[in-house]
């Protein structure tokens, strides 16, 4: 299976269609290759000038191809669900609404993504050589999951496990807030945690081995367009120290005991400053 993820969108549709099309993907007709699973993160949706555009034709990808199309929902889709907190002033219309709602009801969308356990997977970087993955399975989120949400699961160590549990728990849980919204010392969900200051800094300072990949969106510790490190606070050293970057997937990777952090948010704002949306791809 090739595996195709991208992190946040924020209503570039152009950017996204453009990729889908050289991958494979049939836009007008809603027709996926039988062998690629795209993995969206979330955060389809605000910041650019297409959200409805983007809601609706995946809408139409989702539906004819579930199996295929694995949608998340980022914080930015969270909000216009009862339970979570309300942040990013929206002219999405009640159609927009309506179908993110659906998605949520009928499983089209989750919070949570897992892959099991694999033995012959590699990730593609650059002109690099392929960086081997260890065989412990991948984990994903729209902003990653701290050592404090993984503990109060039970410290699992399959990550198909830790979804299942995720996609139980209800949105006003799930979107609980932290640094982003202004809550310092708190317990960051999935869909808000930050993924230098409170993901990878919460595993670091419980001194516990992440039992598995985690691949998030959300934010990107590293910022793109500006070509500079983002959130430069406790633990930054050992970070960036862990830390390689990926400017072609404009992936953020980093190095925990013997997993990998993987963020692949790429950084648009009310502008996109790339022709055609960043991807991760690995094979399964």
């Amino acid at each position: 299976m090739r595996n195709f993820i991208f992190g946040d969108t924020g209503g570039h549709a152009k950017q996204l269609f453009k990729s889908l099309k050289e991958i494979g993907v049939d836009i007008e007709s809603g027709t996926i290759p039988e062998d690629v699973r795209i993995i969206h993160l979330g955060d389809l949706i605000h910041k650019g000038p297409n959200s409805s555009q983007l809601l609706k034709t995946v809408n139409k990808l989702v539906r004819r191809n579930p199996t295929r199309w694995v949608q998340l929902l980022g914080n930015h889709e969270f909000q216009h669900l009862e339970g979570s907190p309300y942040f990013w002033k929206c002219d999405c219309t009640h159609e927009d609404v309506d179908i993110i709602a659906e998605w949520l009801e009928m499983g089209l969308a989750v919070a949570s993504f897992a892959l099991p356990t694999f033995k012959t997977i590699k990730l593609e970087v650059s002109a690099k050589p392929k960086i081997e993955l260890p065989d412990t399975g991948m984990l994903f989120t729209h902003a990653g999951l701290t050592w404090d949400w993984w503990n109060g699961l039970g410290q699992p160590a399959n990550p198909v496990e830790v979804s299942m549990h995720l996609n139980t728990f209800p949105v006003d849980l799930i979107t609980t807030p932290g640094e982003l919204l202004g809550v310092q010392g708190g317990r960051p969900g999935p869909v808000w945690a930050v993924g230098n200051t409170e993901v990878f800094n919460s595993w670091q300072n419980n001194n516990e081995p992440m039992p598995f990949i985690q691949v998030h969106g959300h934010t990107s510790s590293y910022k793109w367009s500006r070509s500079e490190w983002w959130r430069k606070d406790a633990g930054f050293k050992d970070f960036r120290e862990a830390t390689k970057l990926n400017p072609e997937s404009r992936a953020v990777i980093t190095r925990m005991s013997d997993n990998l952090l993987i963020g692949v948010d790429p950084g648009y704002s009310k502008l996109a400053d790339t022709d055609k949306q960043p991807y991760l791809y690995f094979e399964s």
